[in-house]
Protein backbone atom coordinates (compact mmCIF):
# COMPACT_ATOMS: atom_id res chain seq x y z
CA UNK A 1 0.00 0.00 0.00
CA UNK A 2 1.05 3.69 -0.54
CA UNK A 3 0.68 4.12 3.28
CA UNK A 4 3.08 1.75 4.11
CA UNK A 5 5.53 3.13 1.59
CA UNK A 6 5.41 6.53 2.73
CA UNK A 7 5.76 5.74 6.33
CA UNK A 8 9.30 4.01 5.10
CA UNK A 9 10.13 6.95 3.09
CA UNK A 10 9.68 8.91 6.21
CA UNK A 11 11.69 6.85 8.49
CA UNK A 12 14.83 6.43 5.88
CA UNK A 13 14.22 10.30 5.46
CA UNK A 14 14.35 10.86 9.13
CA UNK A 15 17.38 8.63 9.24
CA UNK A 16 19.11 10.50 6.60
CA UNK A 17 18.64 13.85 8.42
CA UNK A 18 20.01 12.21 11.40
CA UNK A 19 23.30 11.91 10.15
CA UNK A 20 23.28 14.82 8.46
CA UNK A 21 22.58 16.86 11.91
CA UNK A 22 25.51 15.03 13.57
CA UNK A 23 27.66 15.49 10.56
CA UNK A 24 27.07 18.75 9.33
CA UNK A 25 27.30 21.45 12.10
CA UNK A 26 30.26 18.91 13.72
CA UNK A 27 32.22 19.63 10.10
CA UNK A 28 31.02 23.30 10.20
CA UNK A 29 32.78 23.79 13.99
CA UNK A 30 36.05 22.09 13.13
CA UNK A 31 36.13 24.15 9.62
CA UNK A 32 34.50 27.67 11.22
CA UNK A 33 31.64 27.72 9.33
CA UNK A 34 29.04 28.97 11.16
CA UNK A 35 25.94 28.48 8.39
CA UNK A 36 26.43 24.67 8.97
CA UNK A 37 26.34 25.39 12.35
CA UNK A 38 23.14 26.97 12.48
CA UNK A 39 21.64 23.84 10.28
CA UNK A 40 21.38 21.85 13.59
CA UNK A 41 17.92 23.33 15.14
CA UNK A 42 16.46 23.08 11.38
CA UNK A 43 17.26 19.79 11.01
CA UNK A 44 16.35 18.48 14.14
CA UNK A 45 12.70 20.32 13.36
CA UNK A 46 13.08 18.38 9.64
CA UNK A 47 14.26 15.39 11.34
CA UNK A 48 11.29 15.30 14.13
CA UNK A 49 8.49 15.66 11.17
CA UNK A 50 9.77 13.19 9.00
CA UNK A 51 9.33 11.17 12.56
CA UNK A 52 5.60 12.34 12.95
CA UNK A 53 4.63 11.56 9.75
CA UNK A 54 4.39 7.72 9.53
CA UNK A 55 2.60 7.85 12.65
CA UNK A 56 -0.39 10.88 11.80
CA UNK A 57 -2.16 8.40 9.33
CA UNK A 58 -5.58 9.41 9.36
CA UNK A 59 -6.81 5.65 8.07
CA UNK A 60 -5.39 3.88 11.36
CA UNK A 61 -7.71 2.36 13.18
Amino acid sequence: MLITELGYFALLAALILAILQVVLPTVGVMRDHVAWQRLAPSLAWAQFAAKRLPISNPSSG
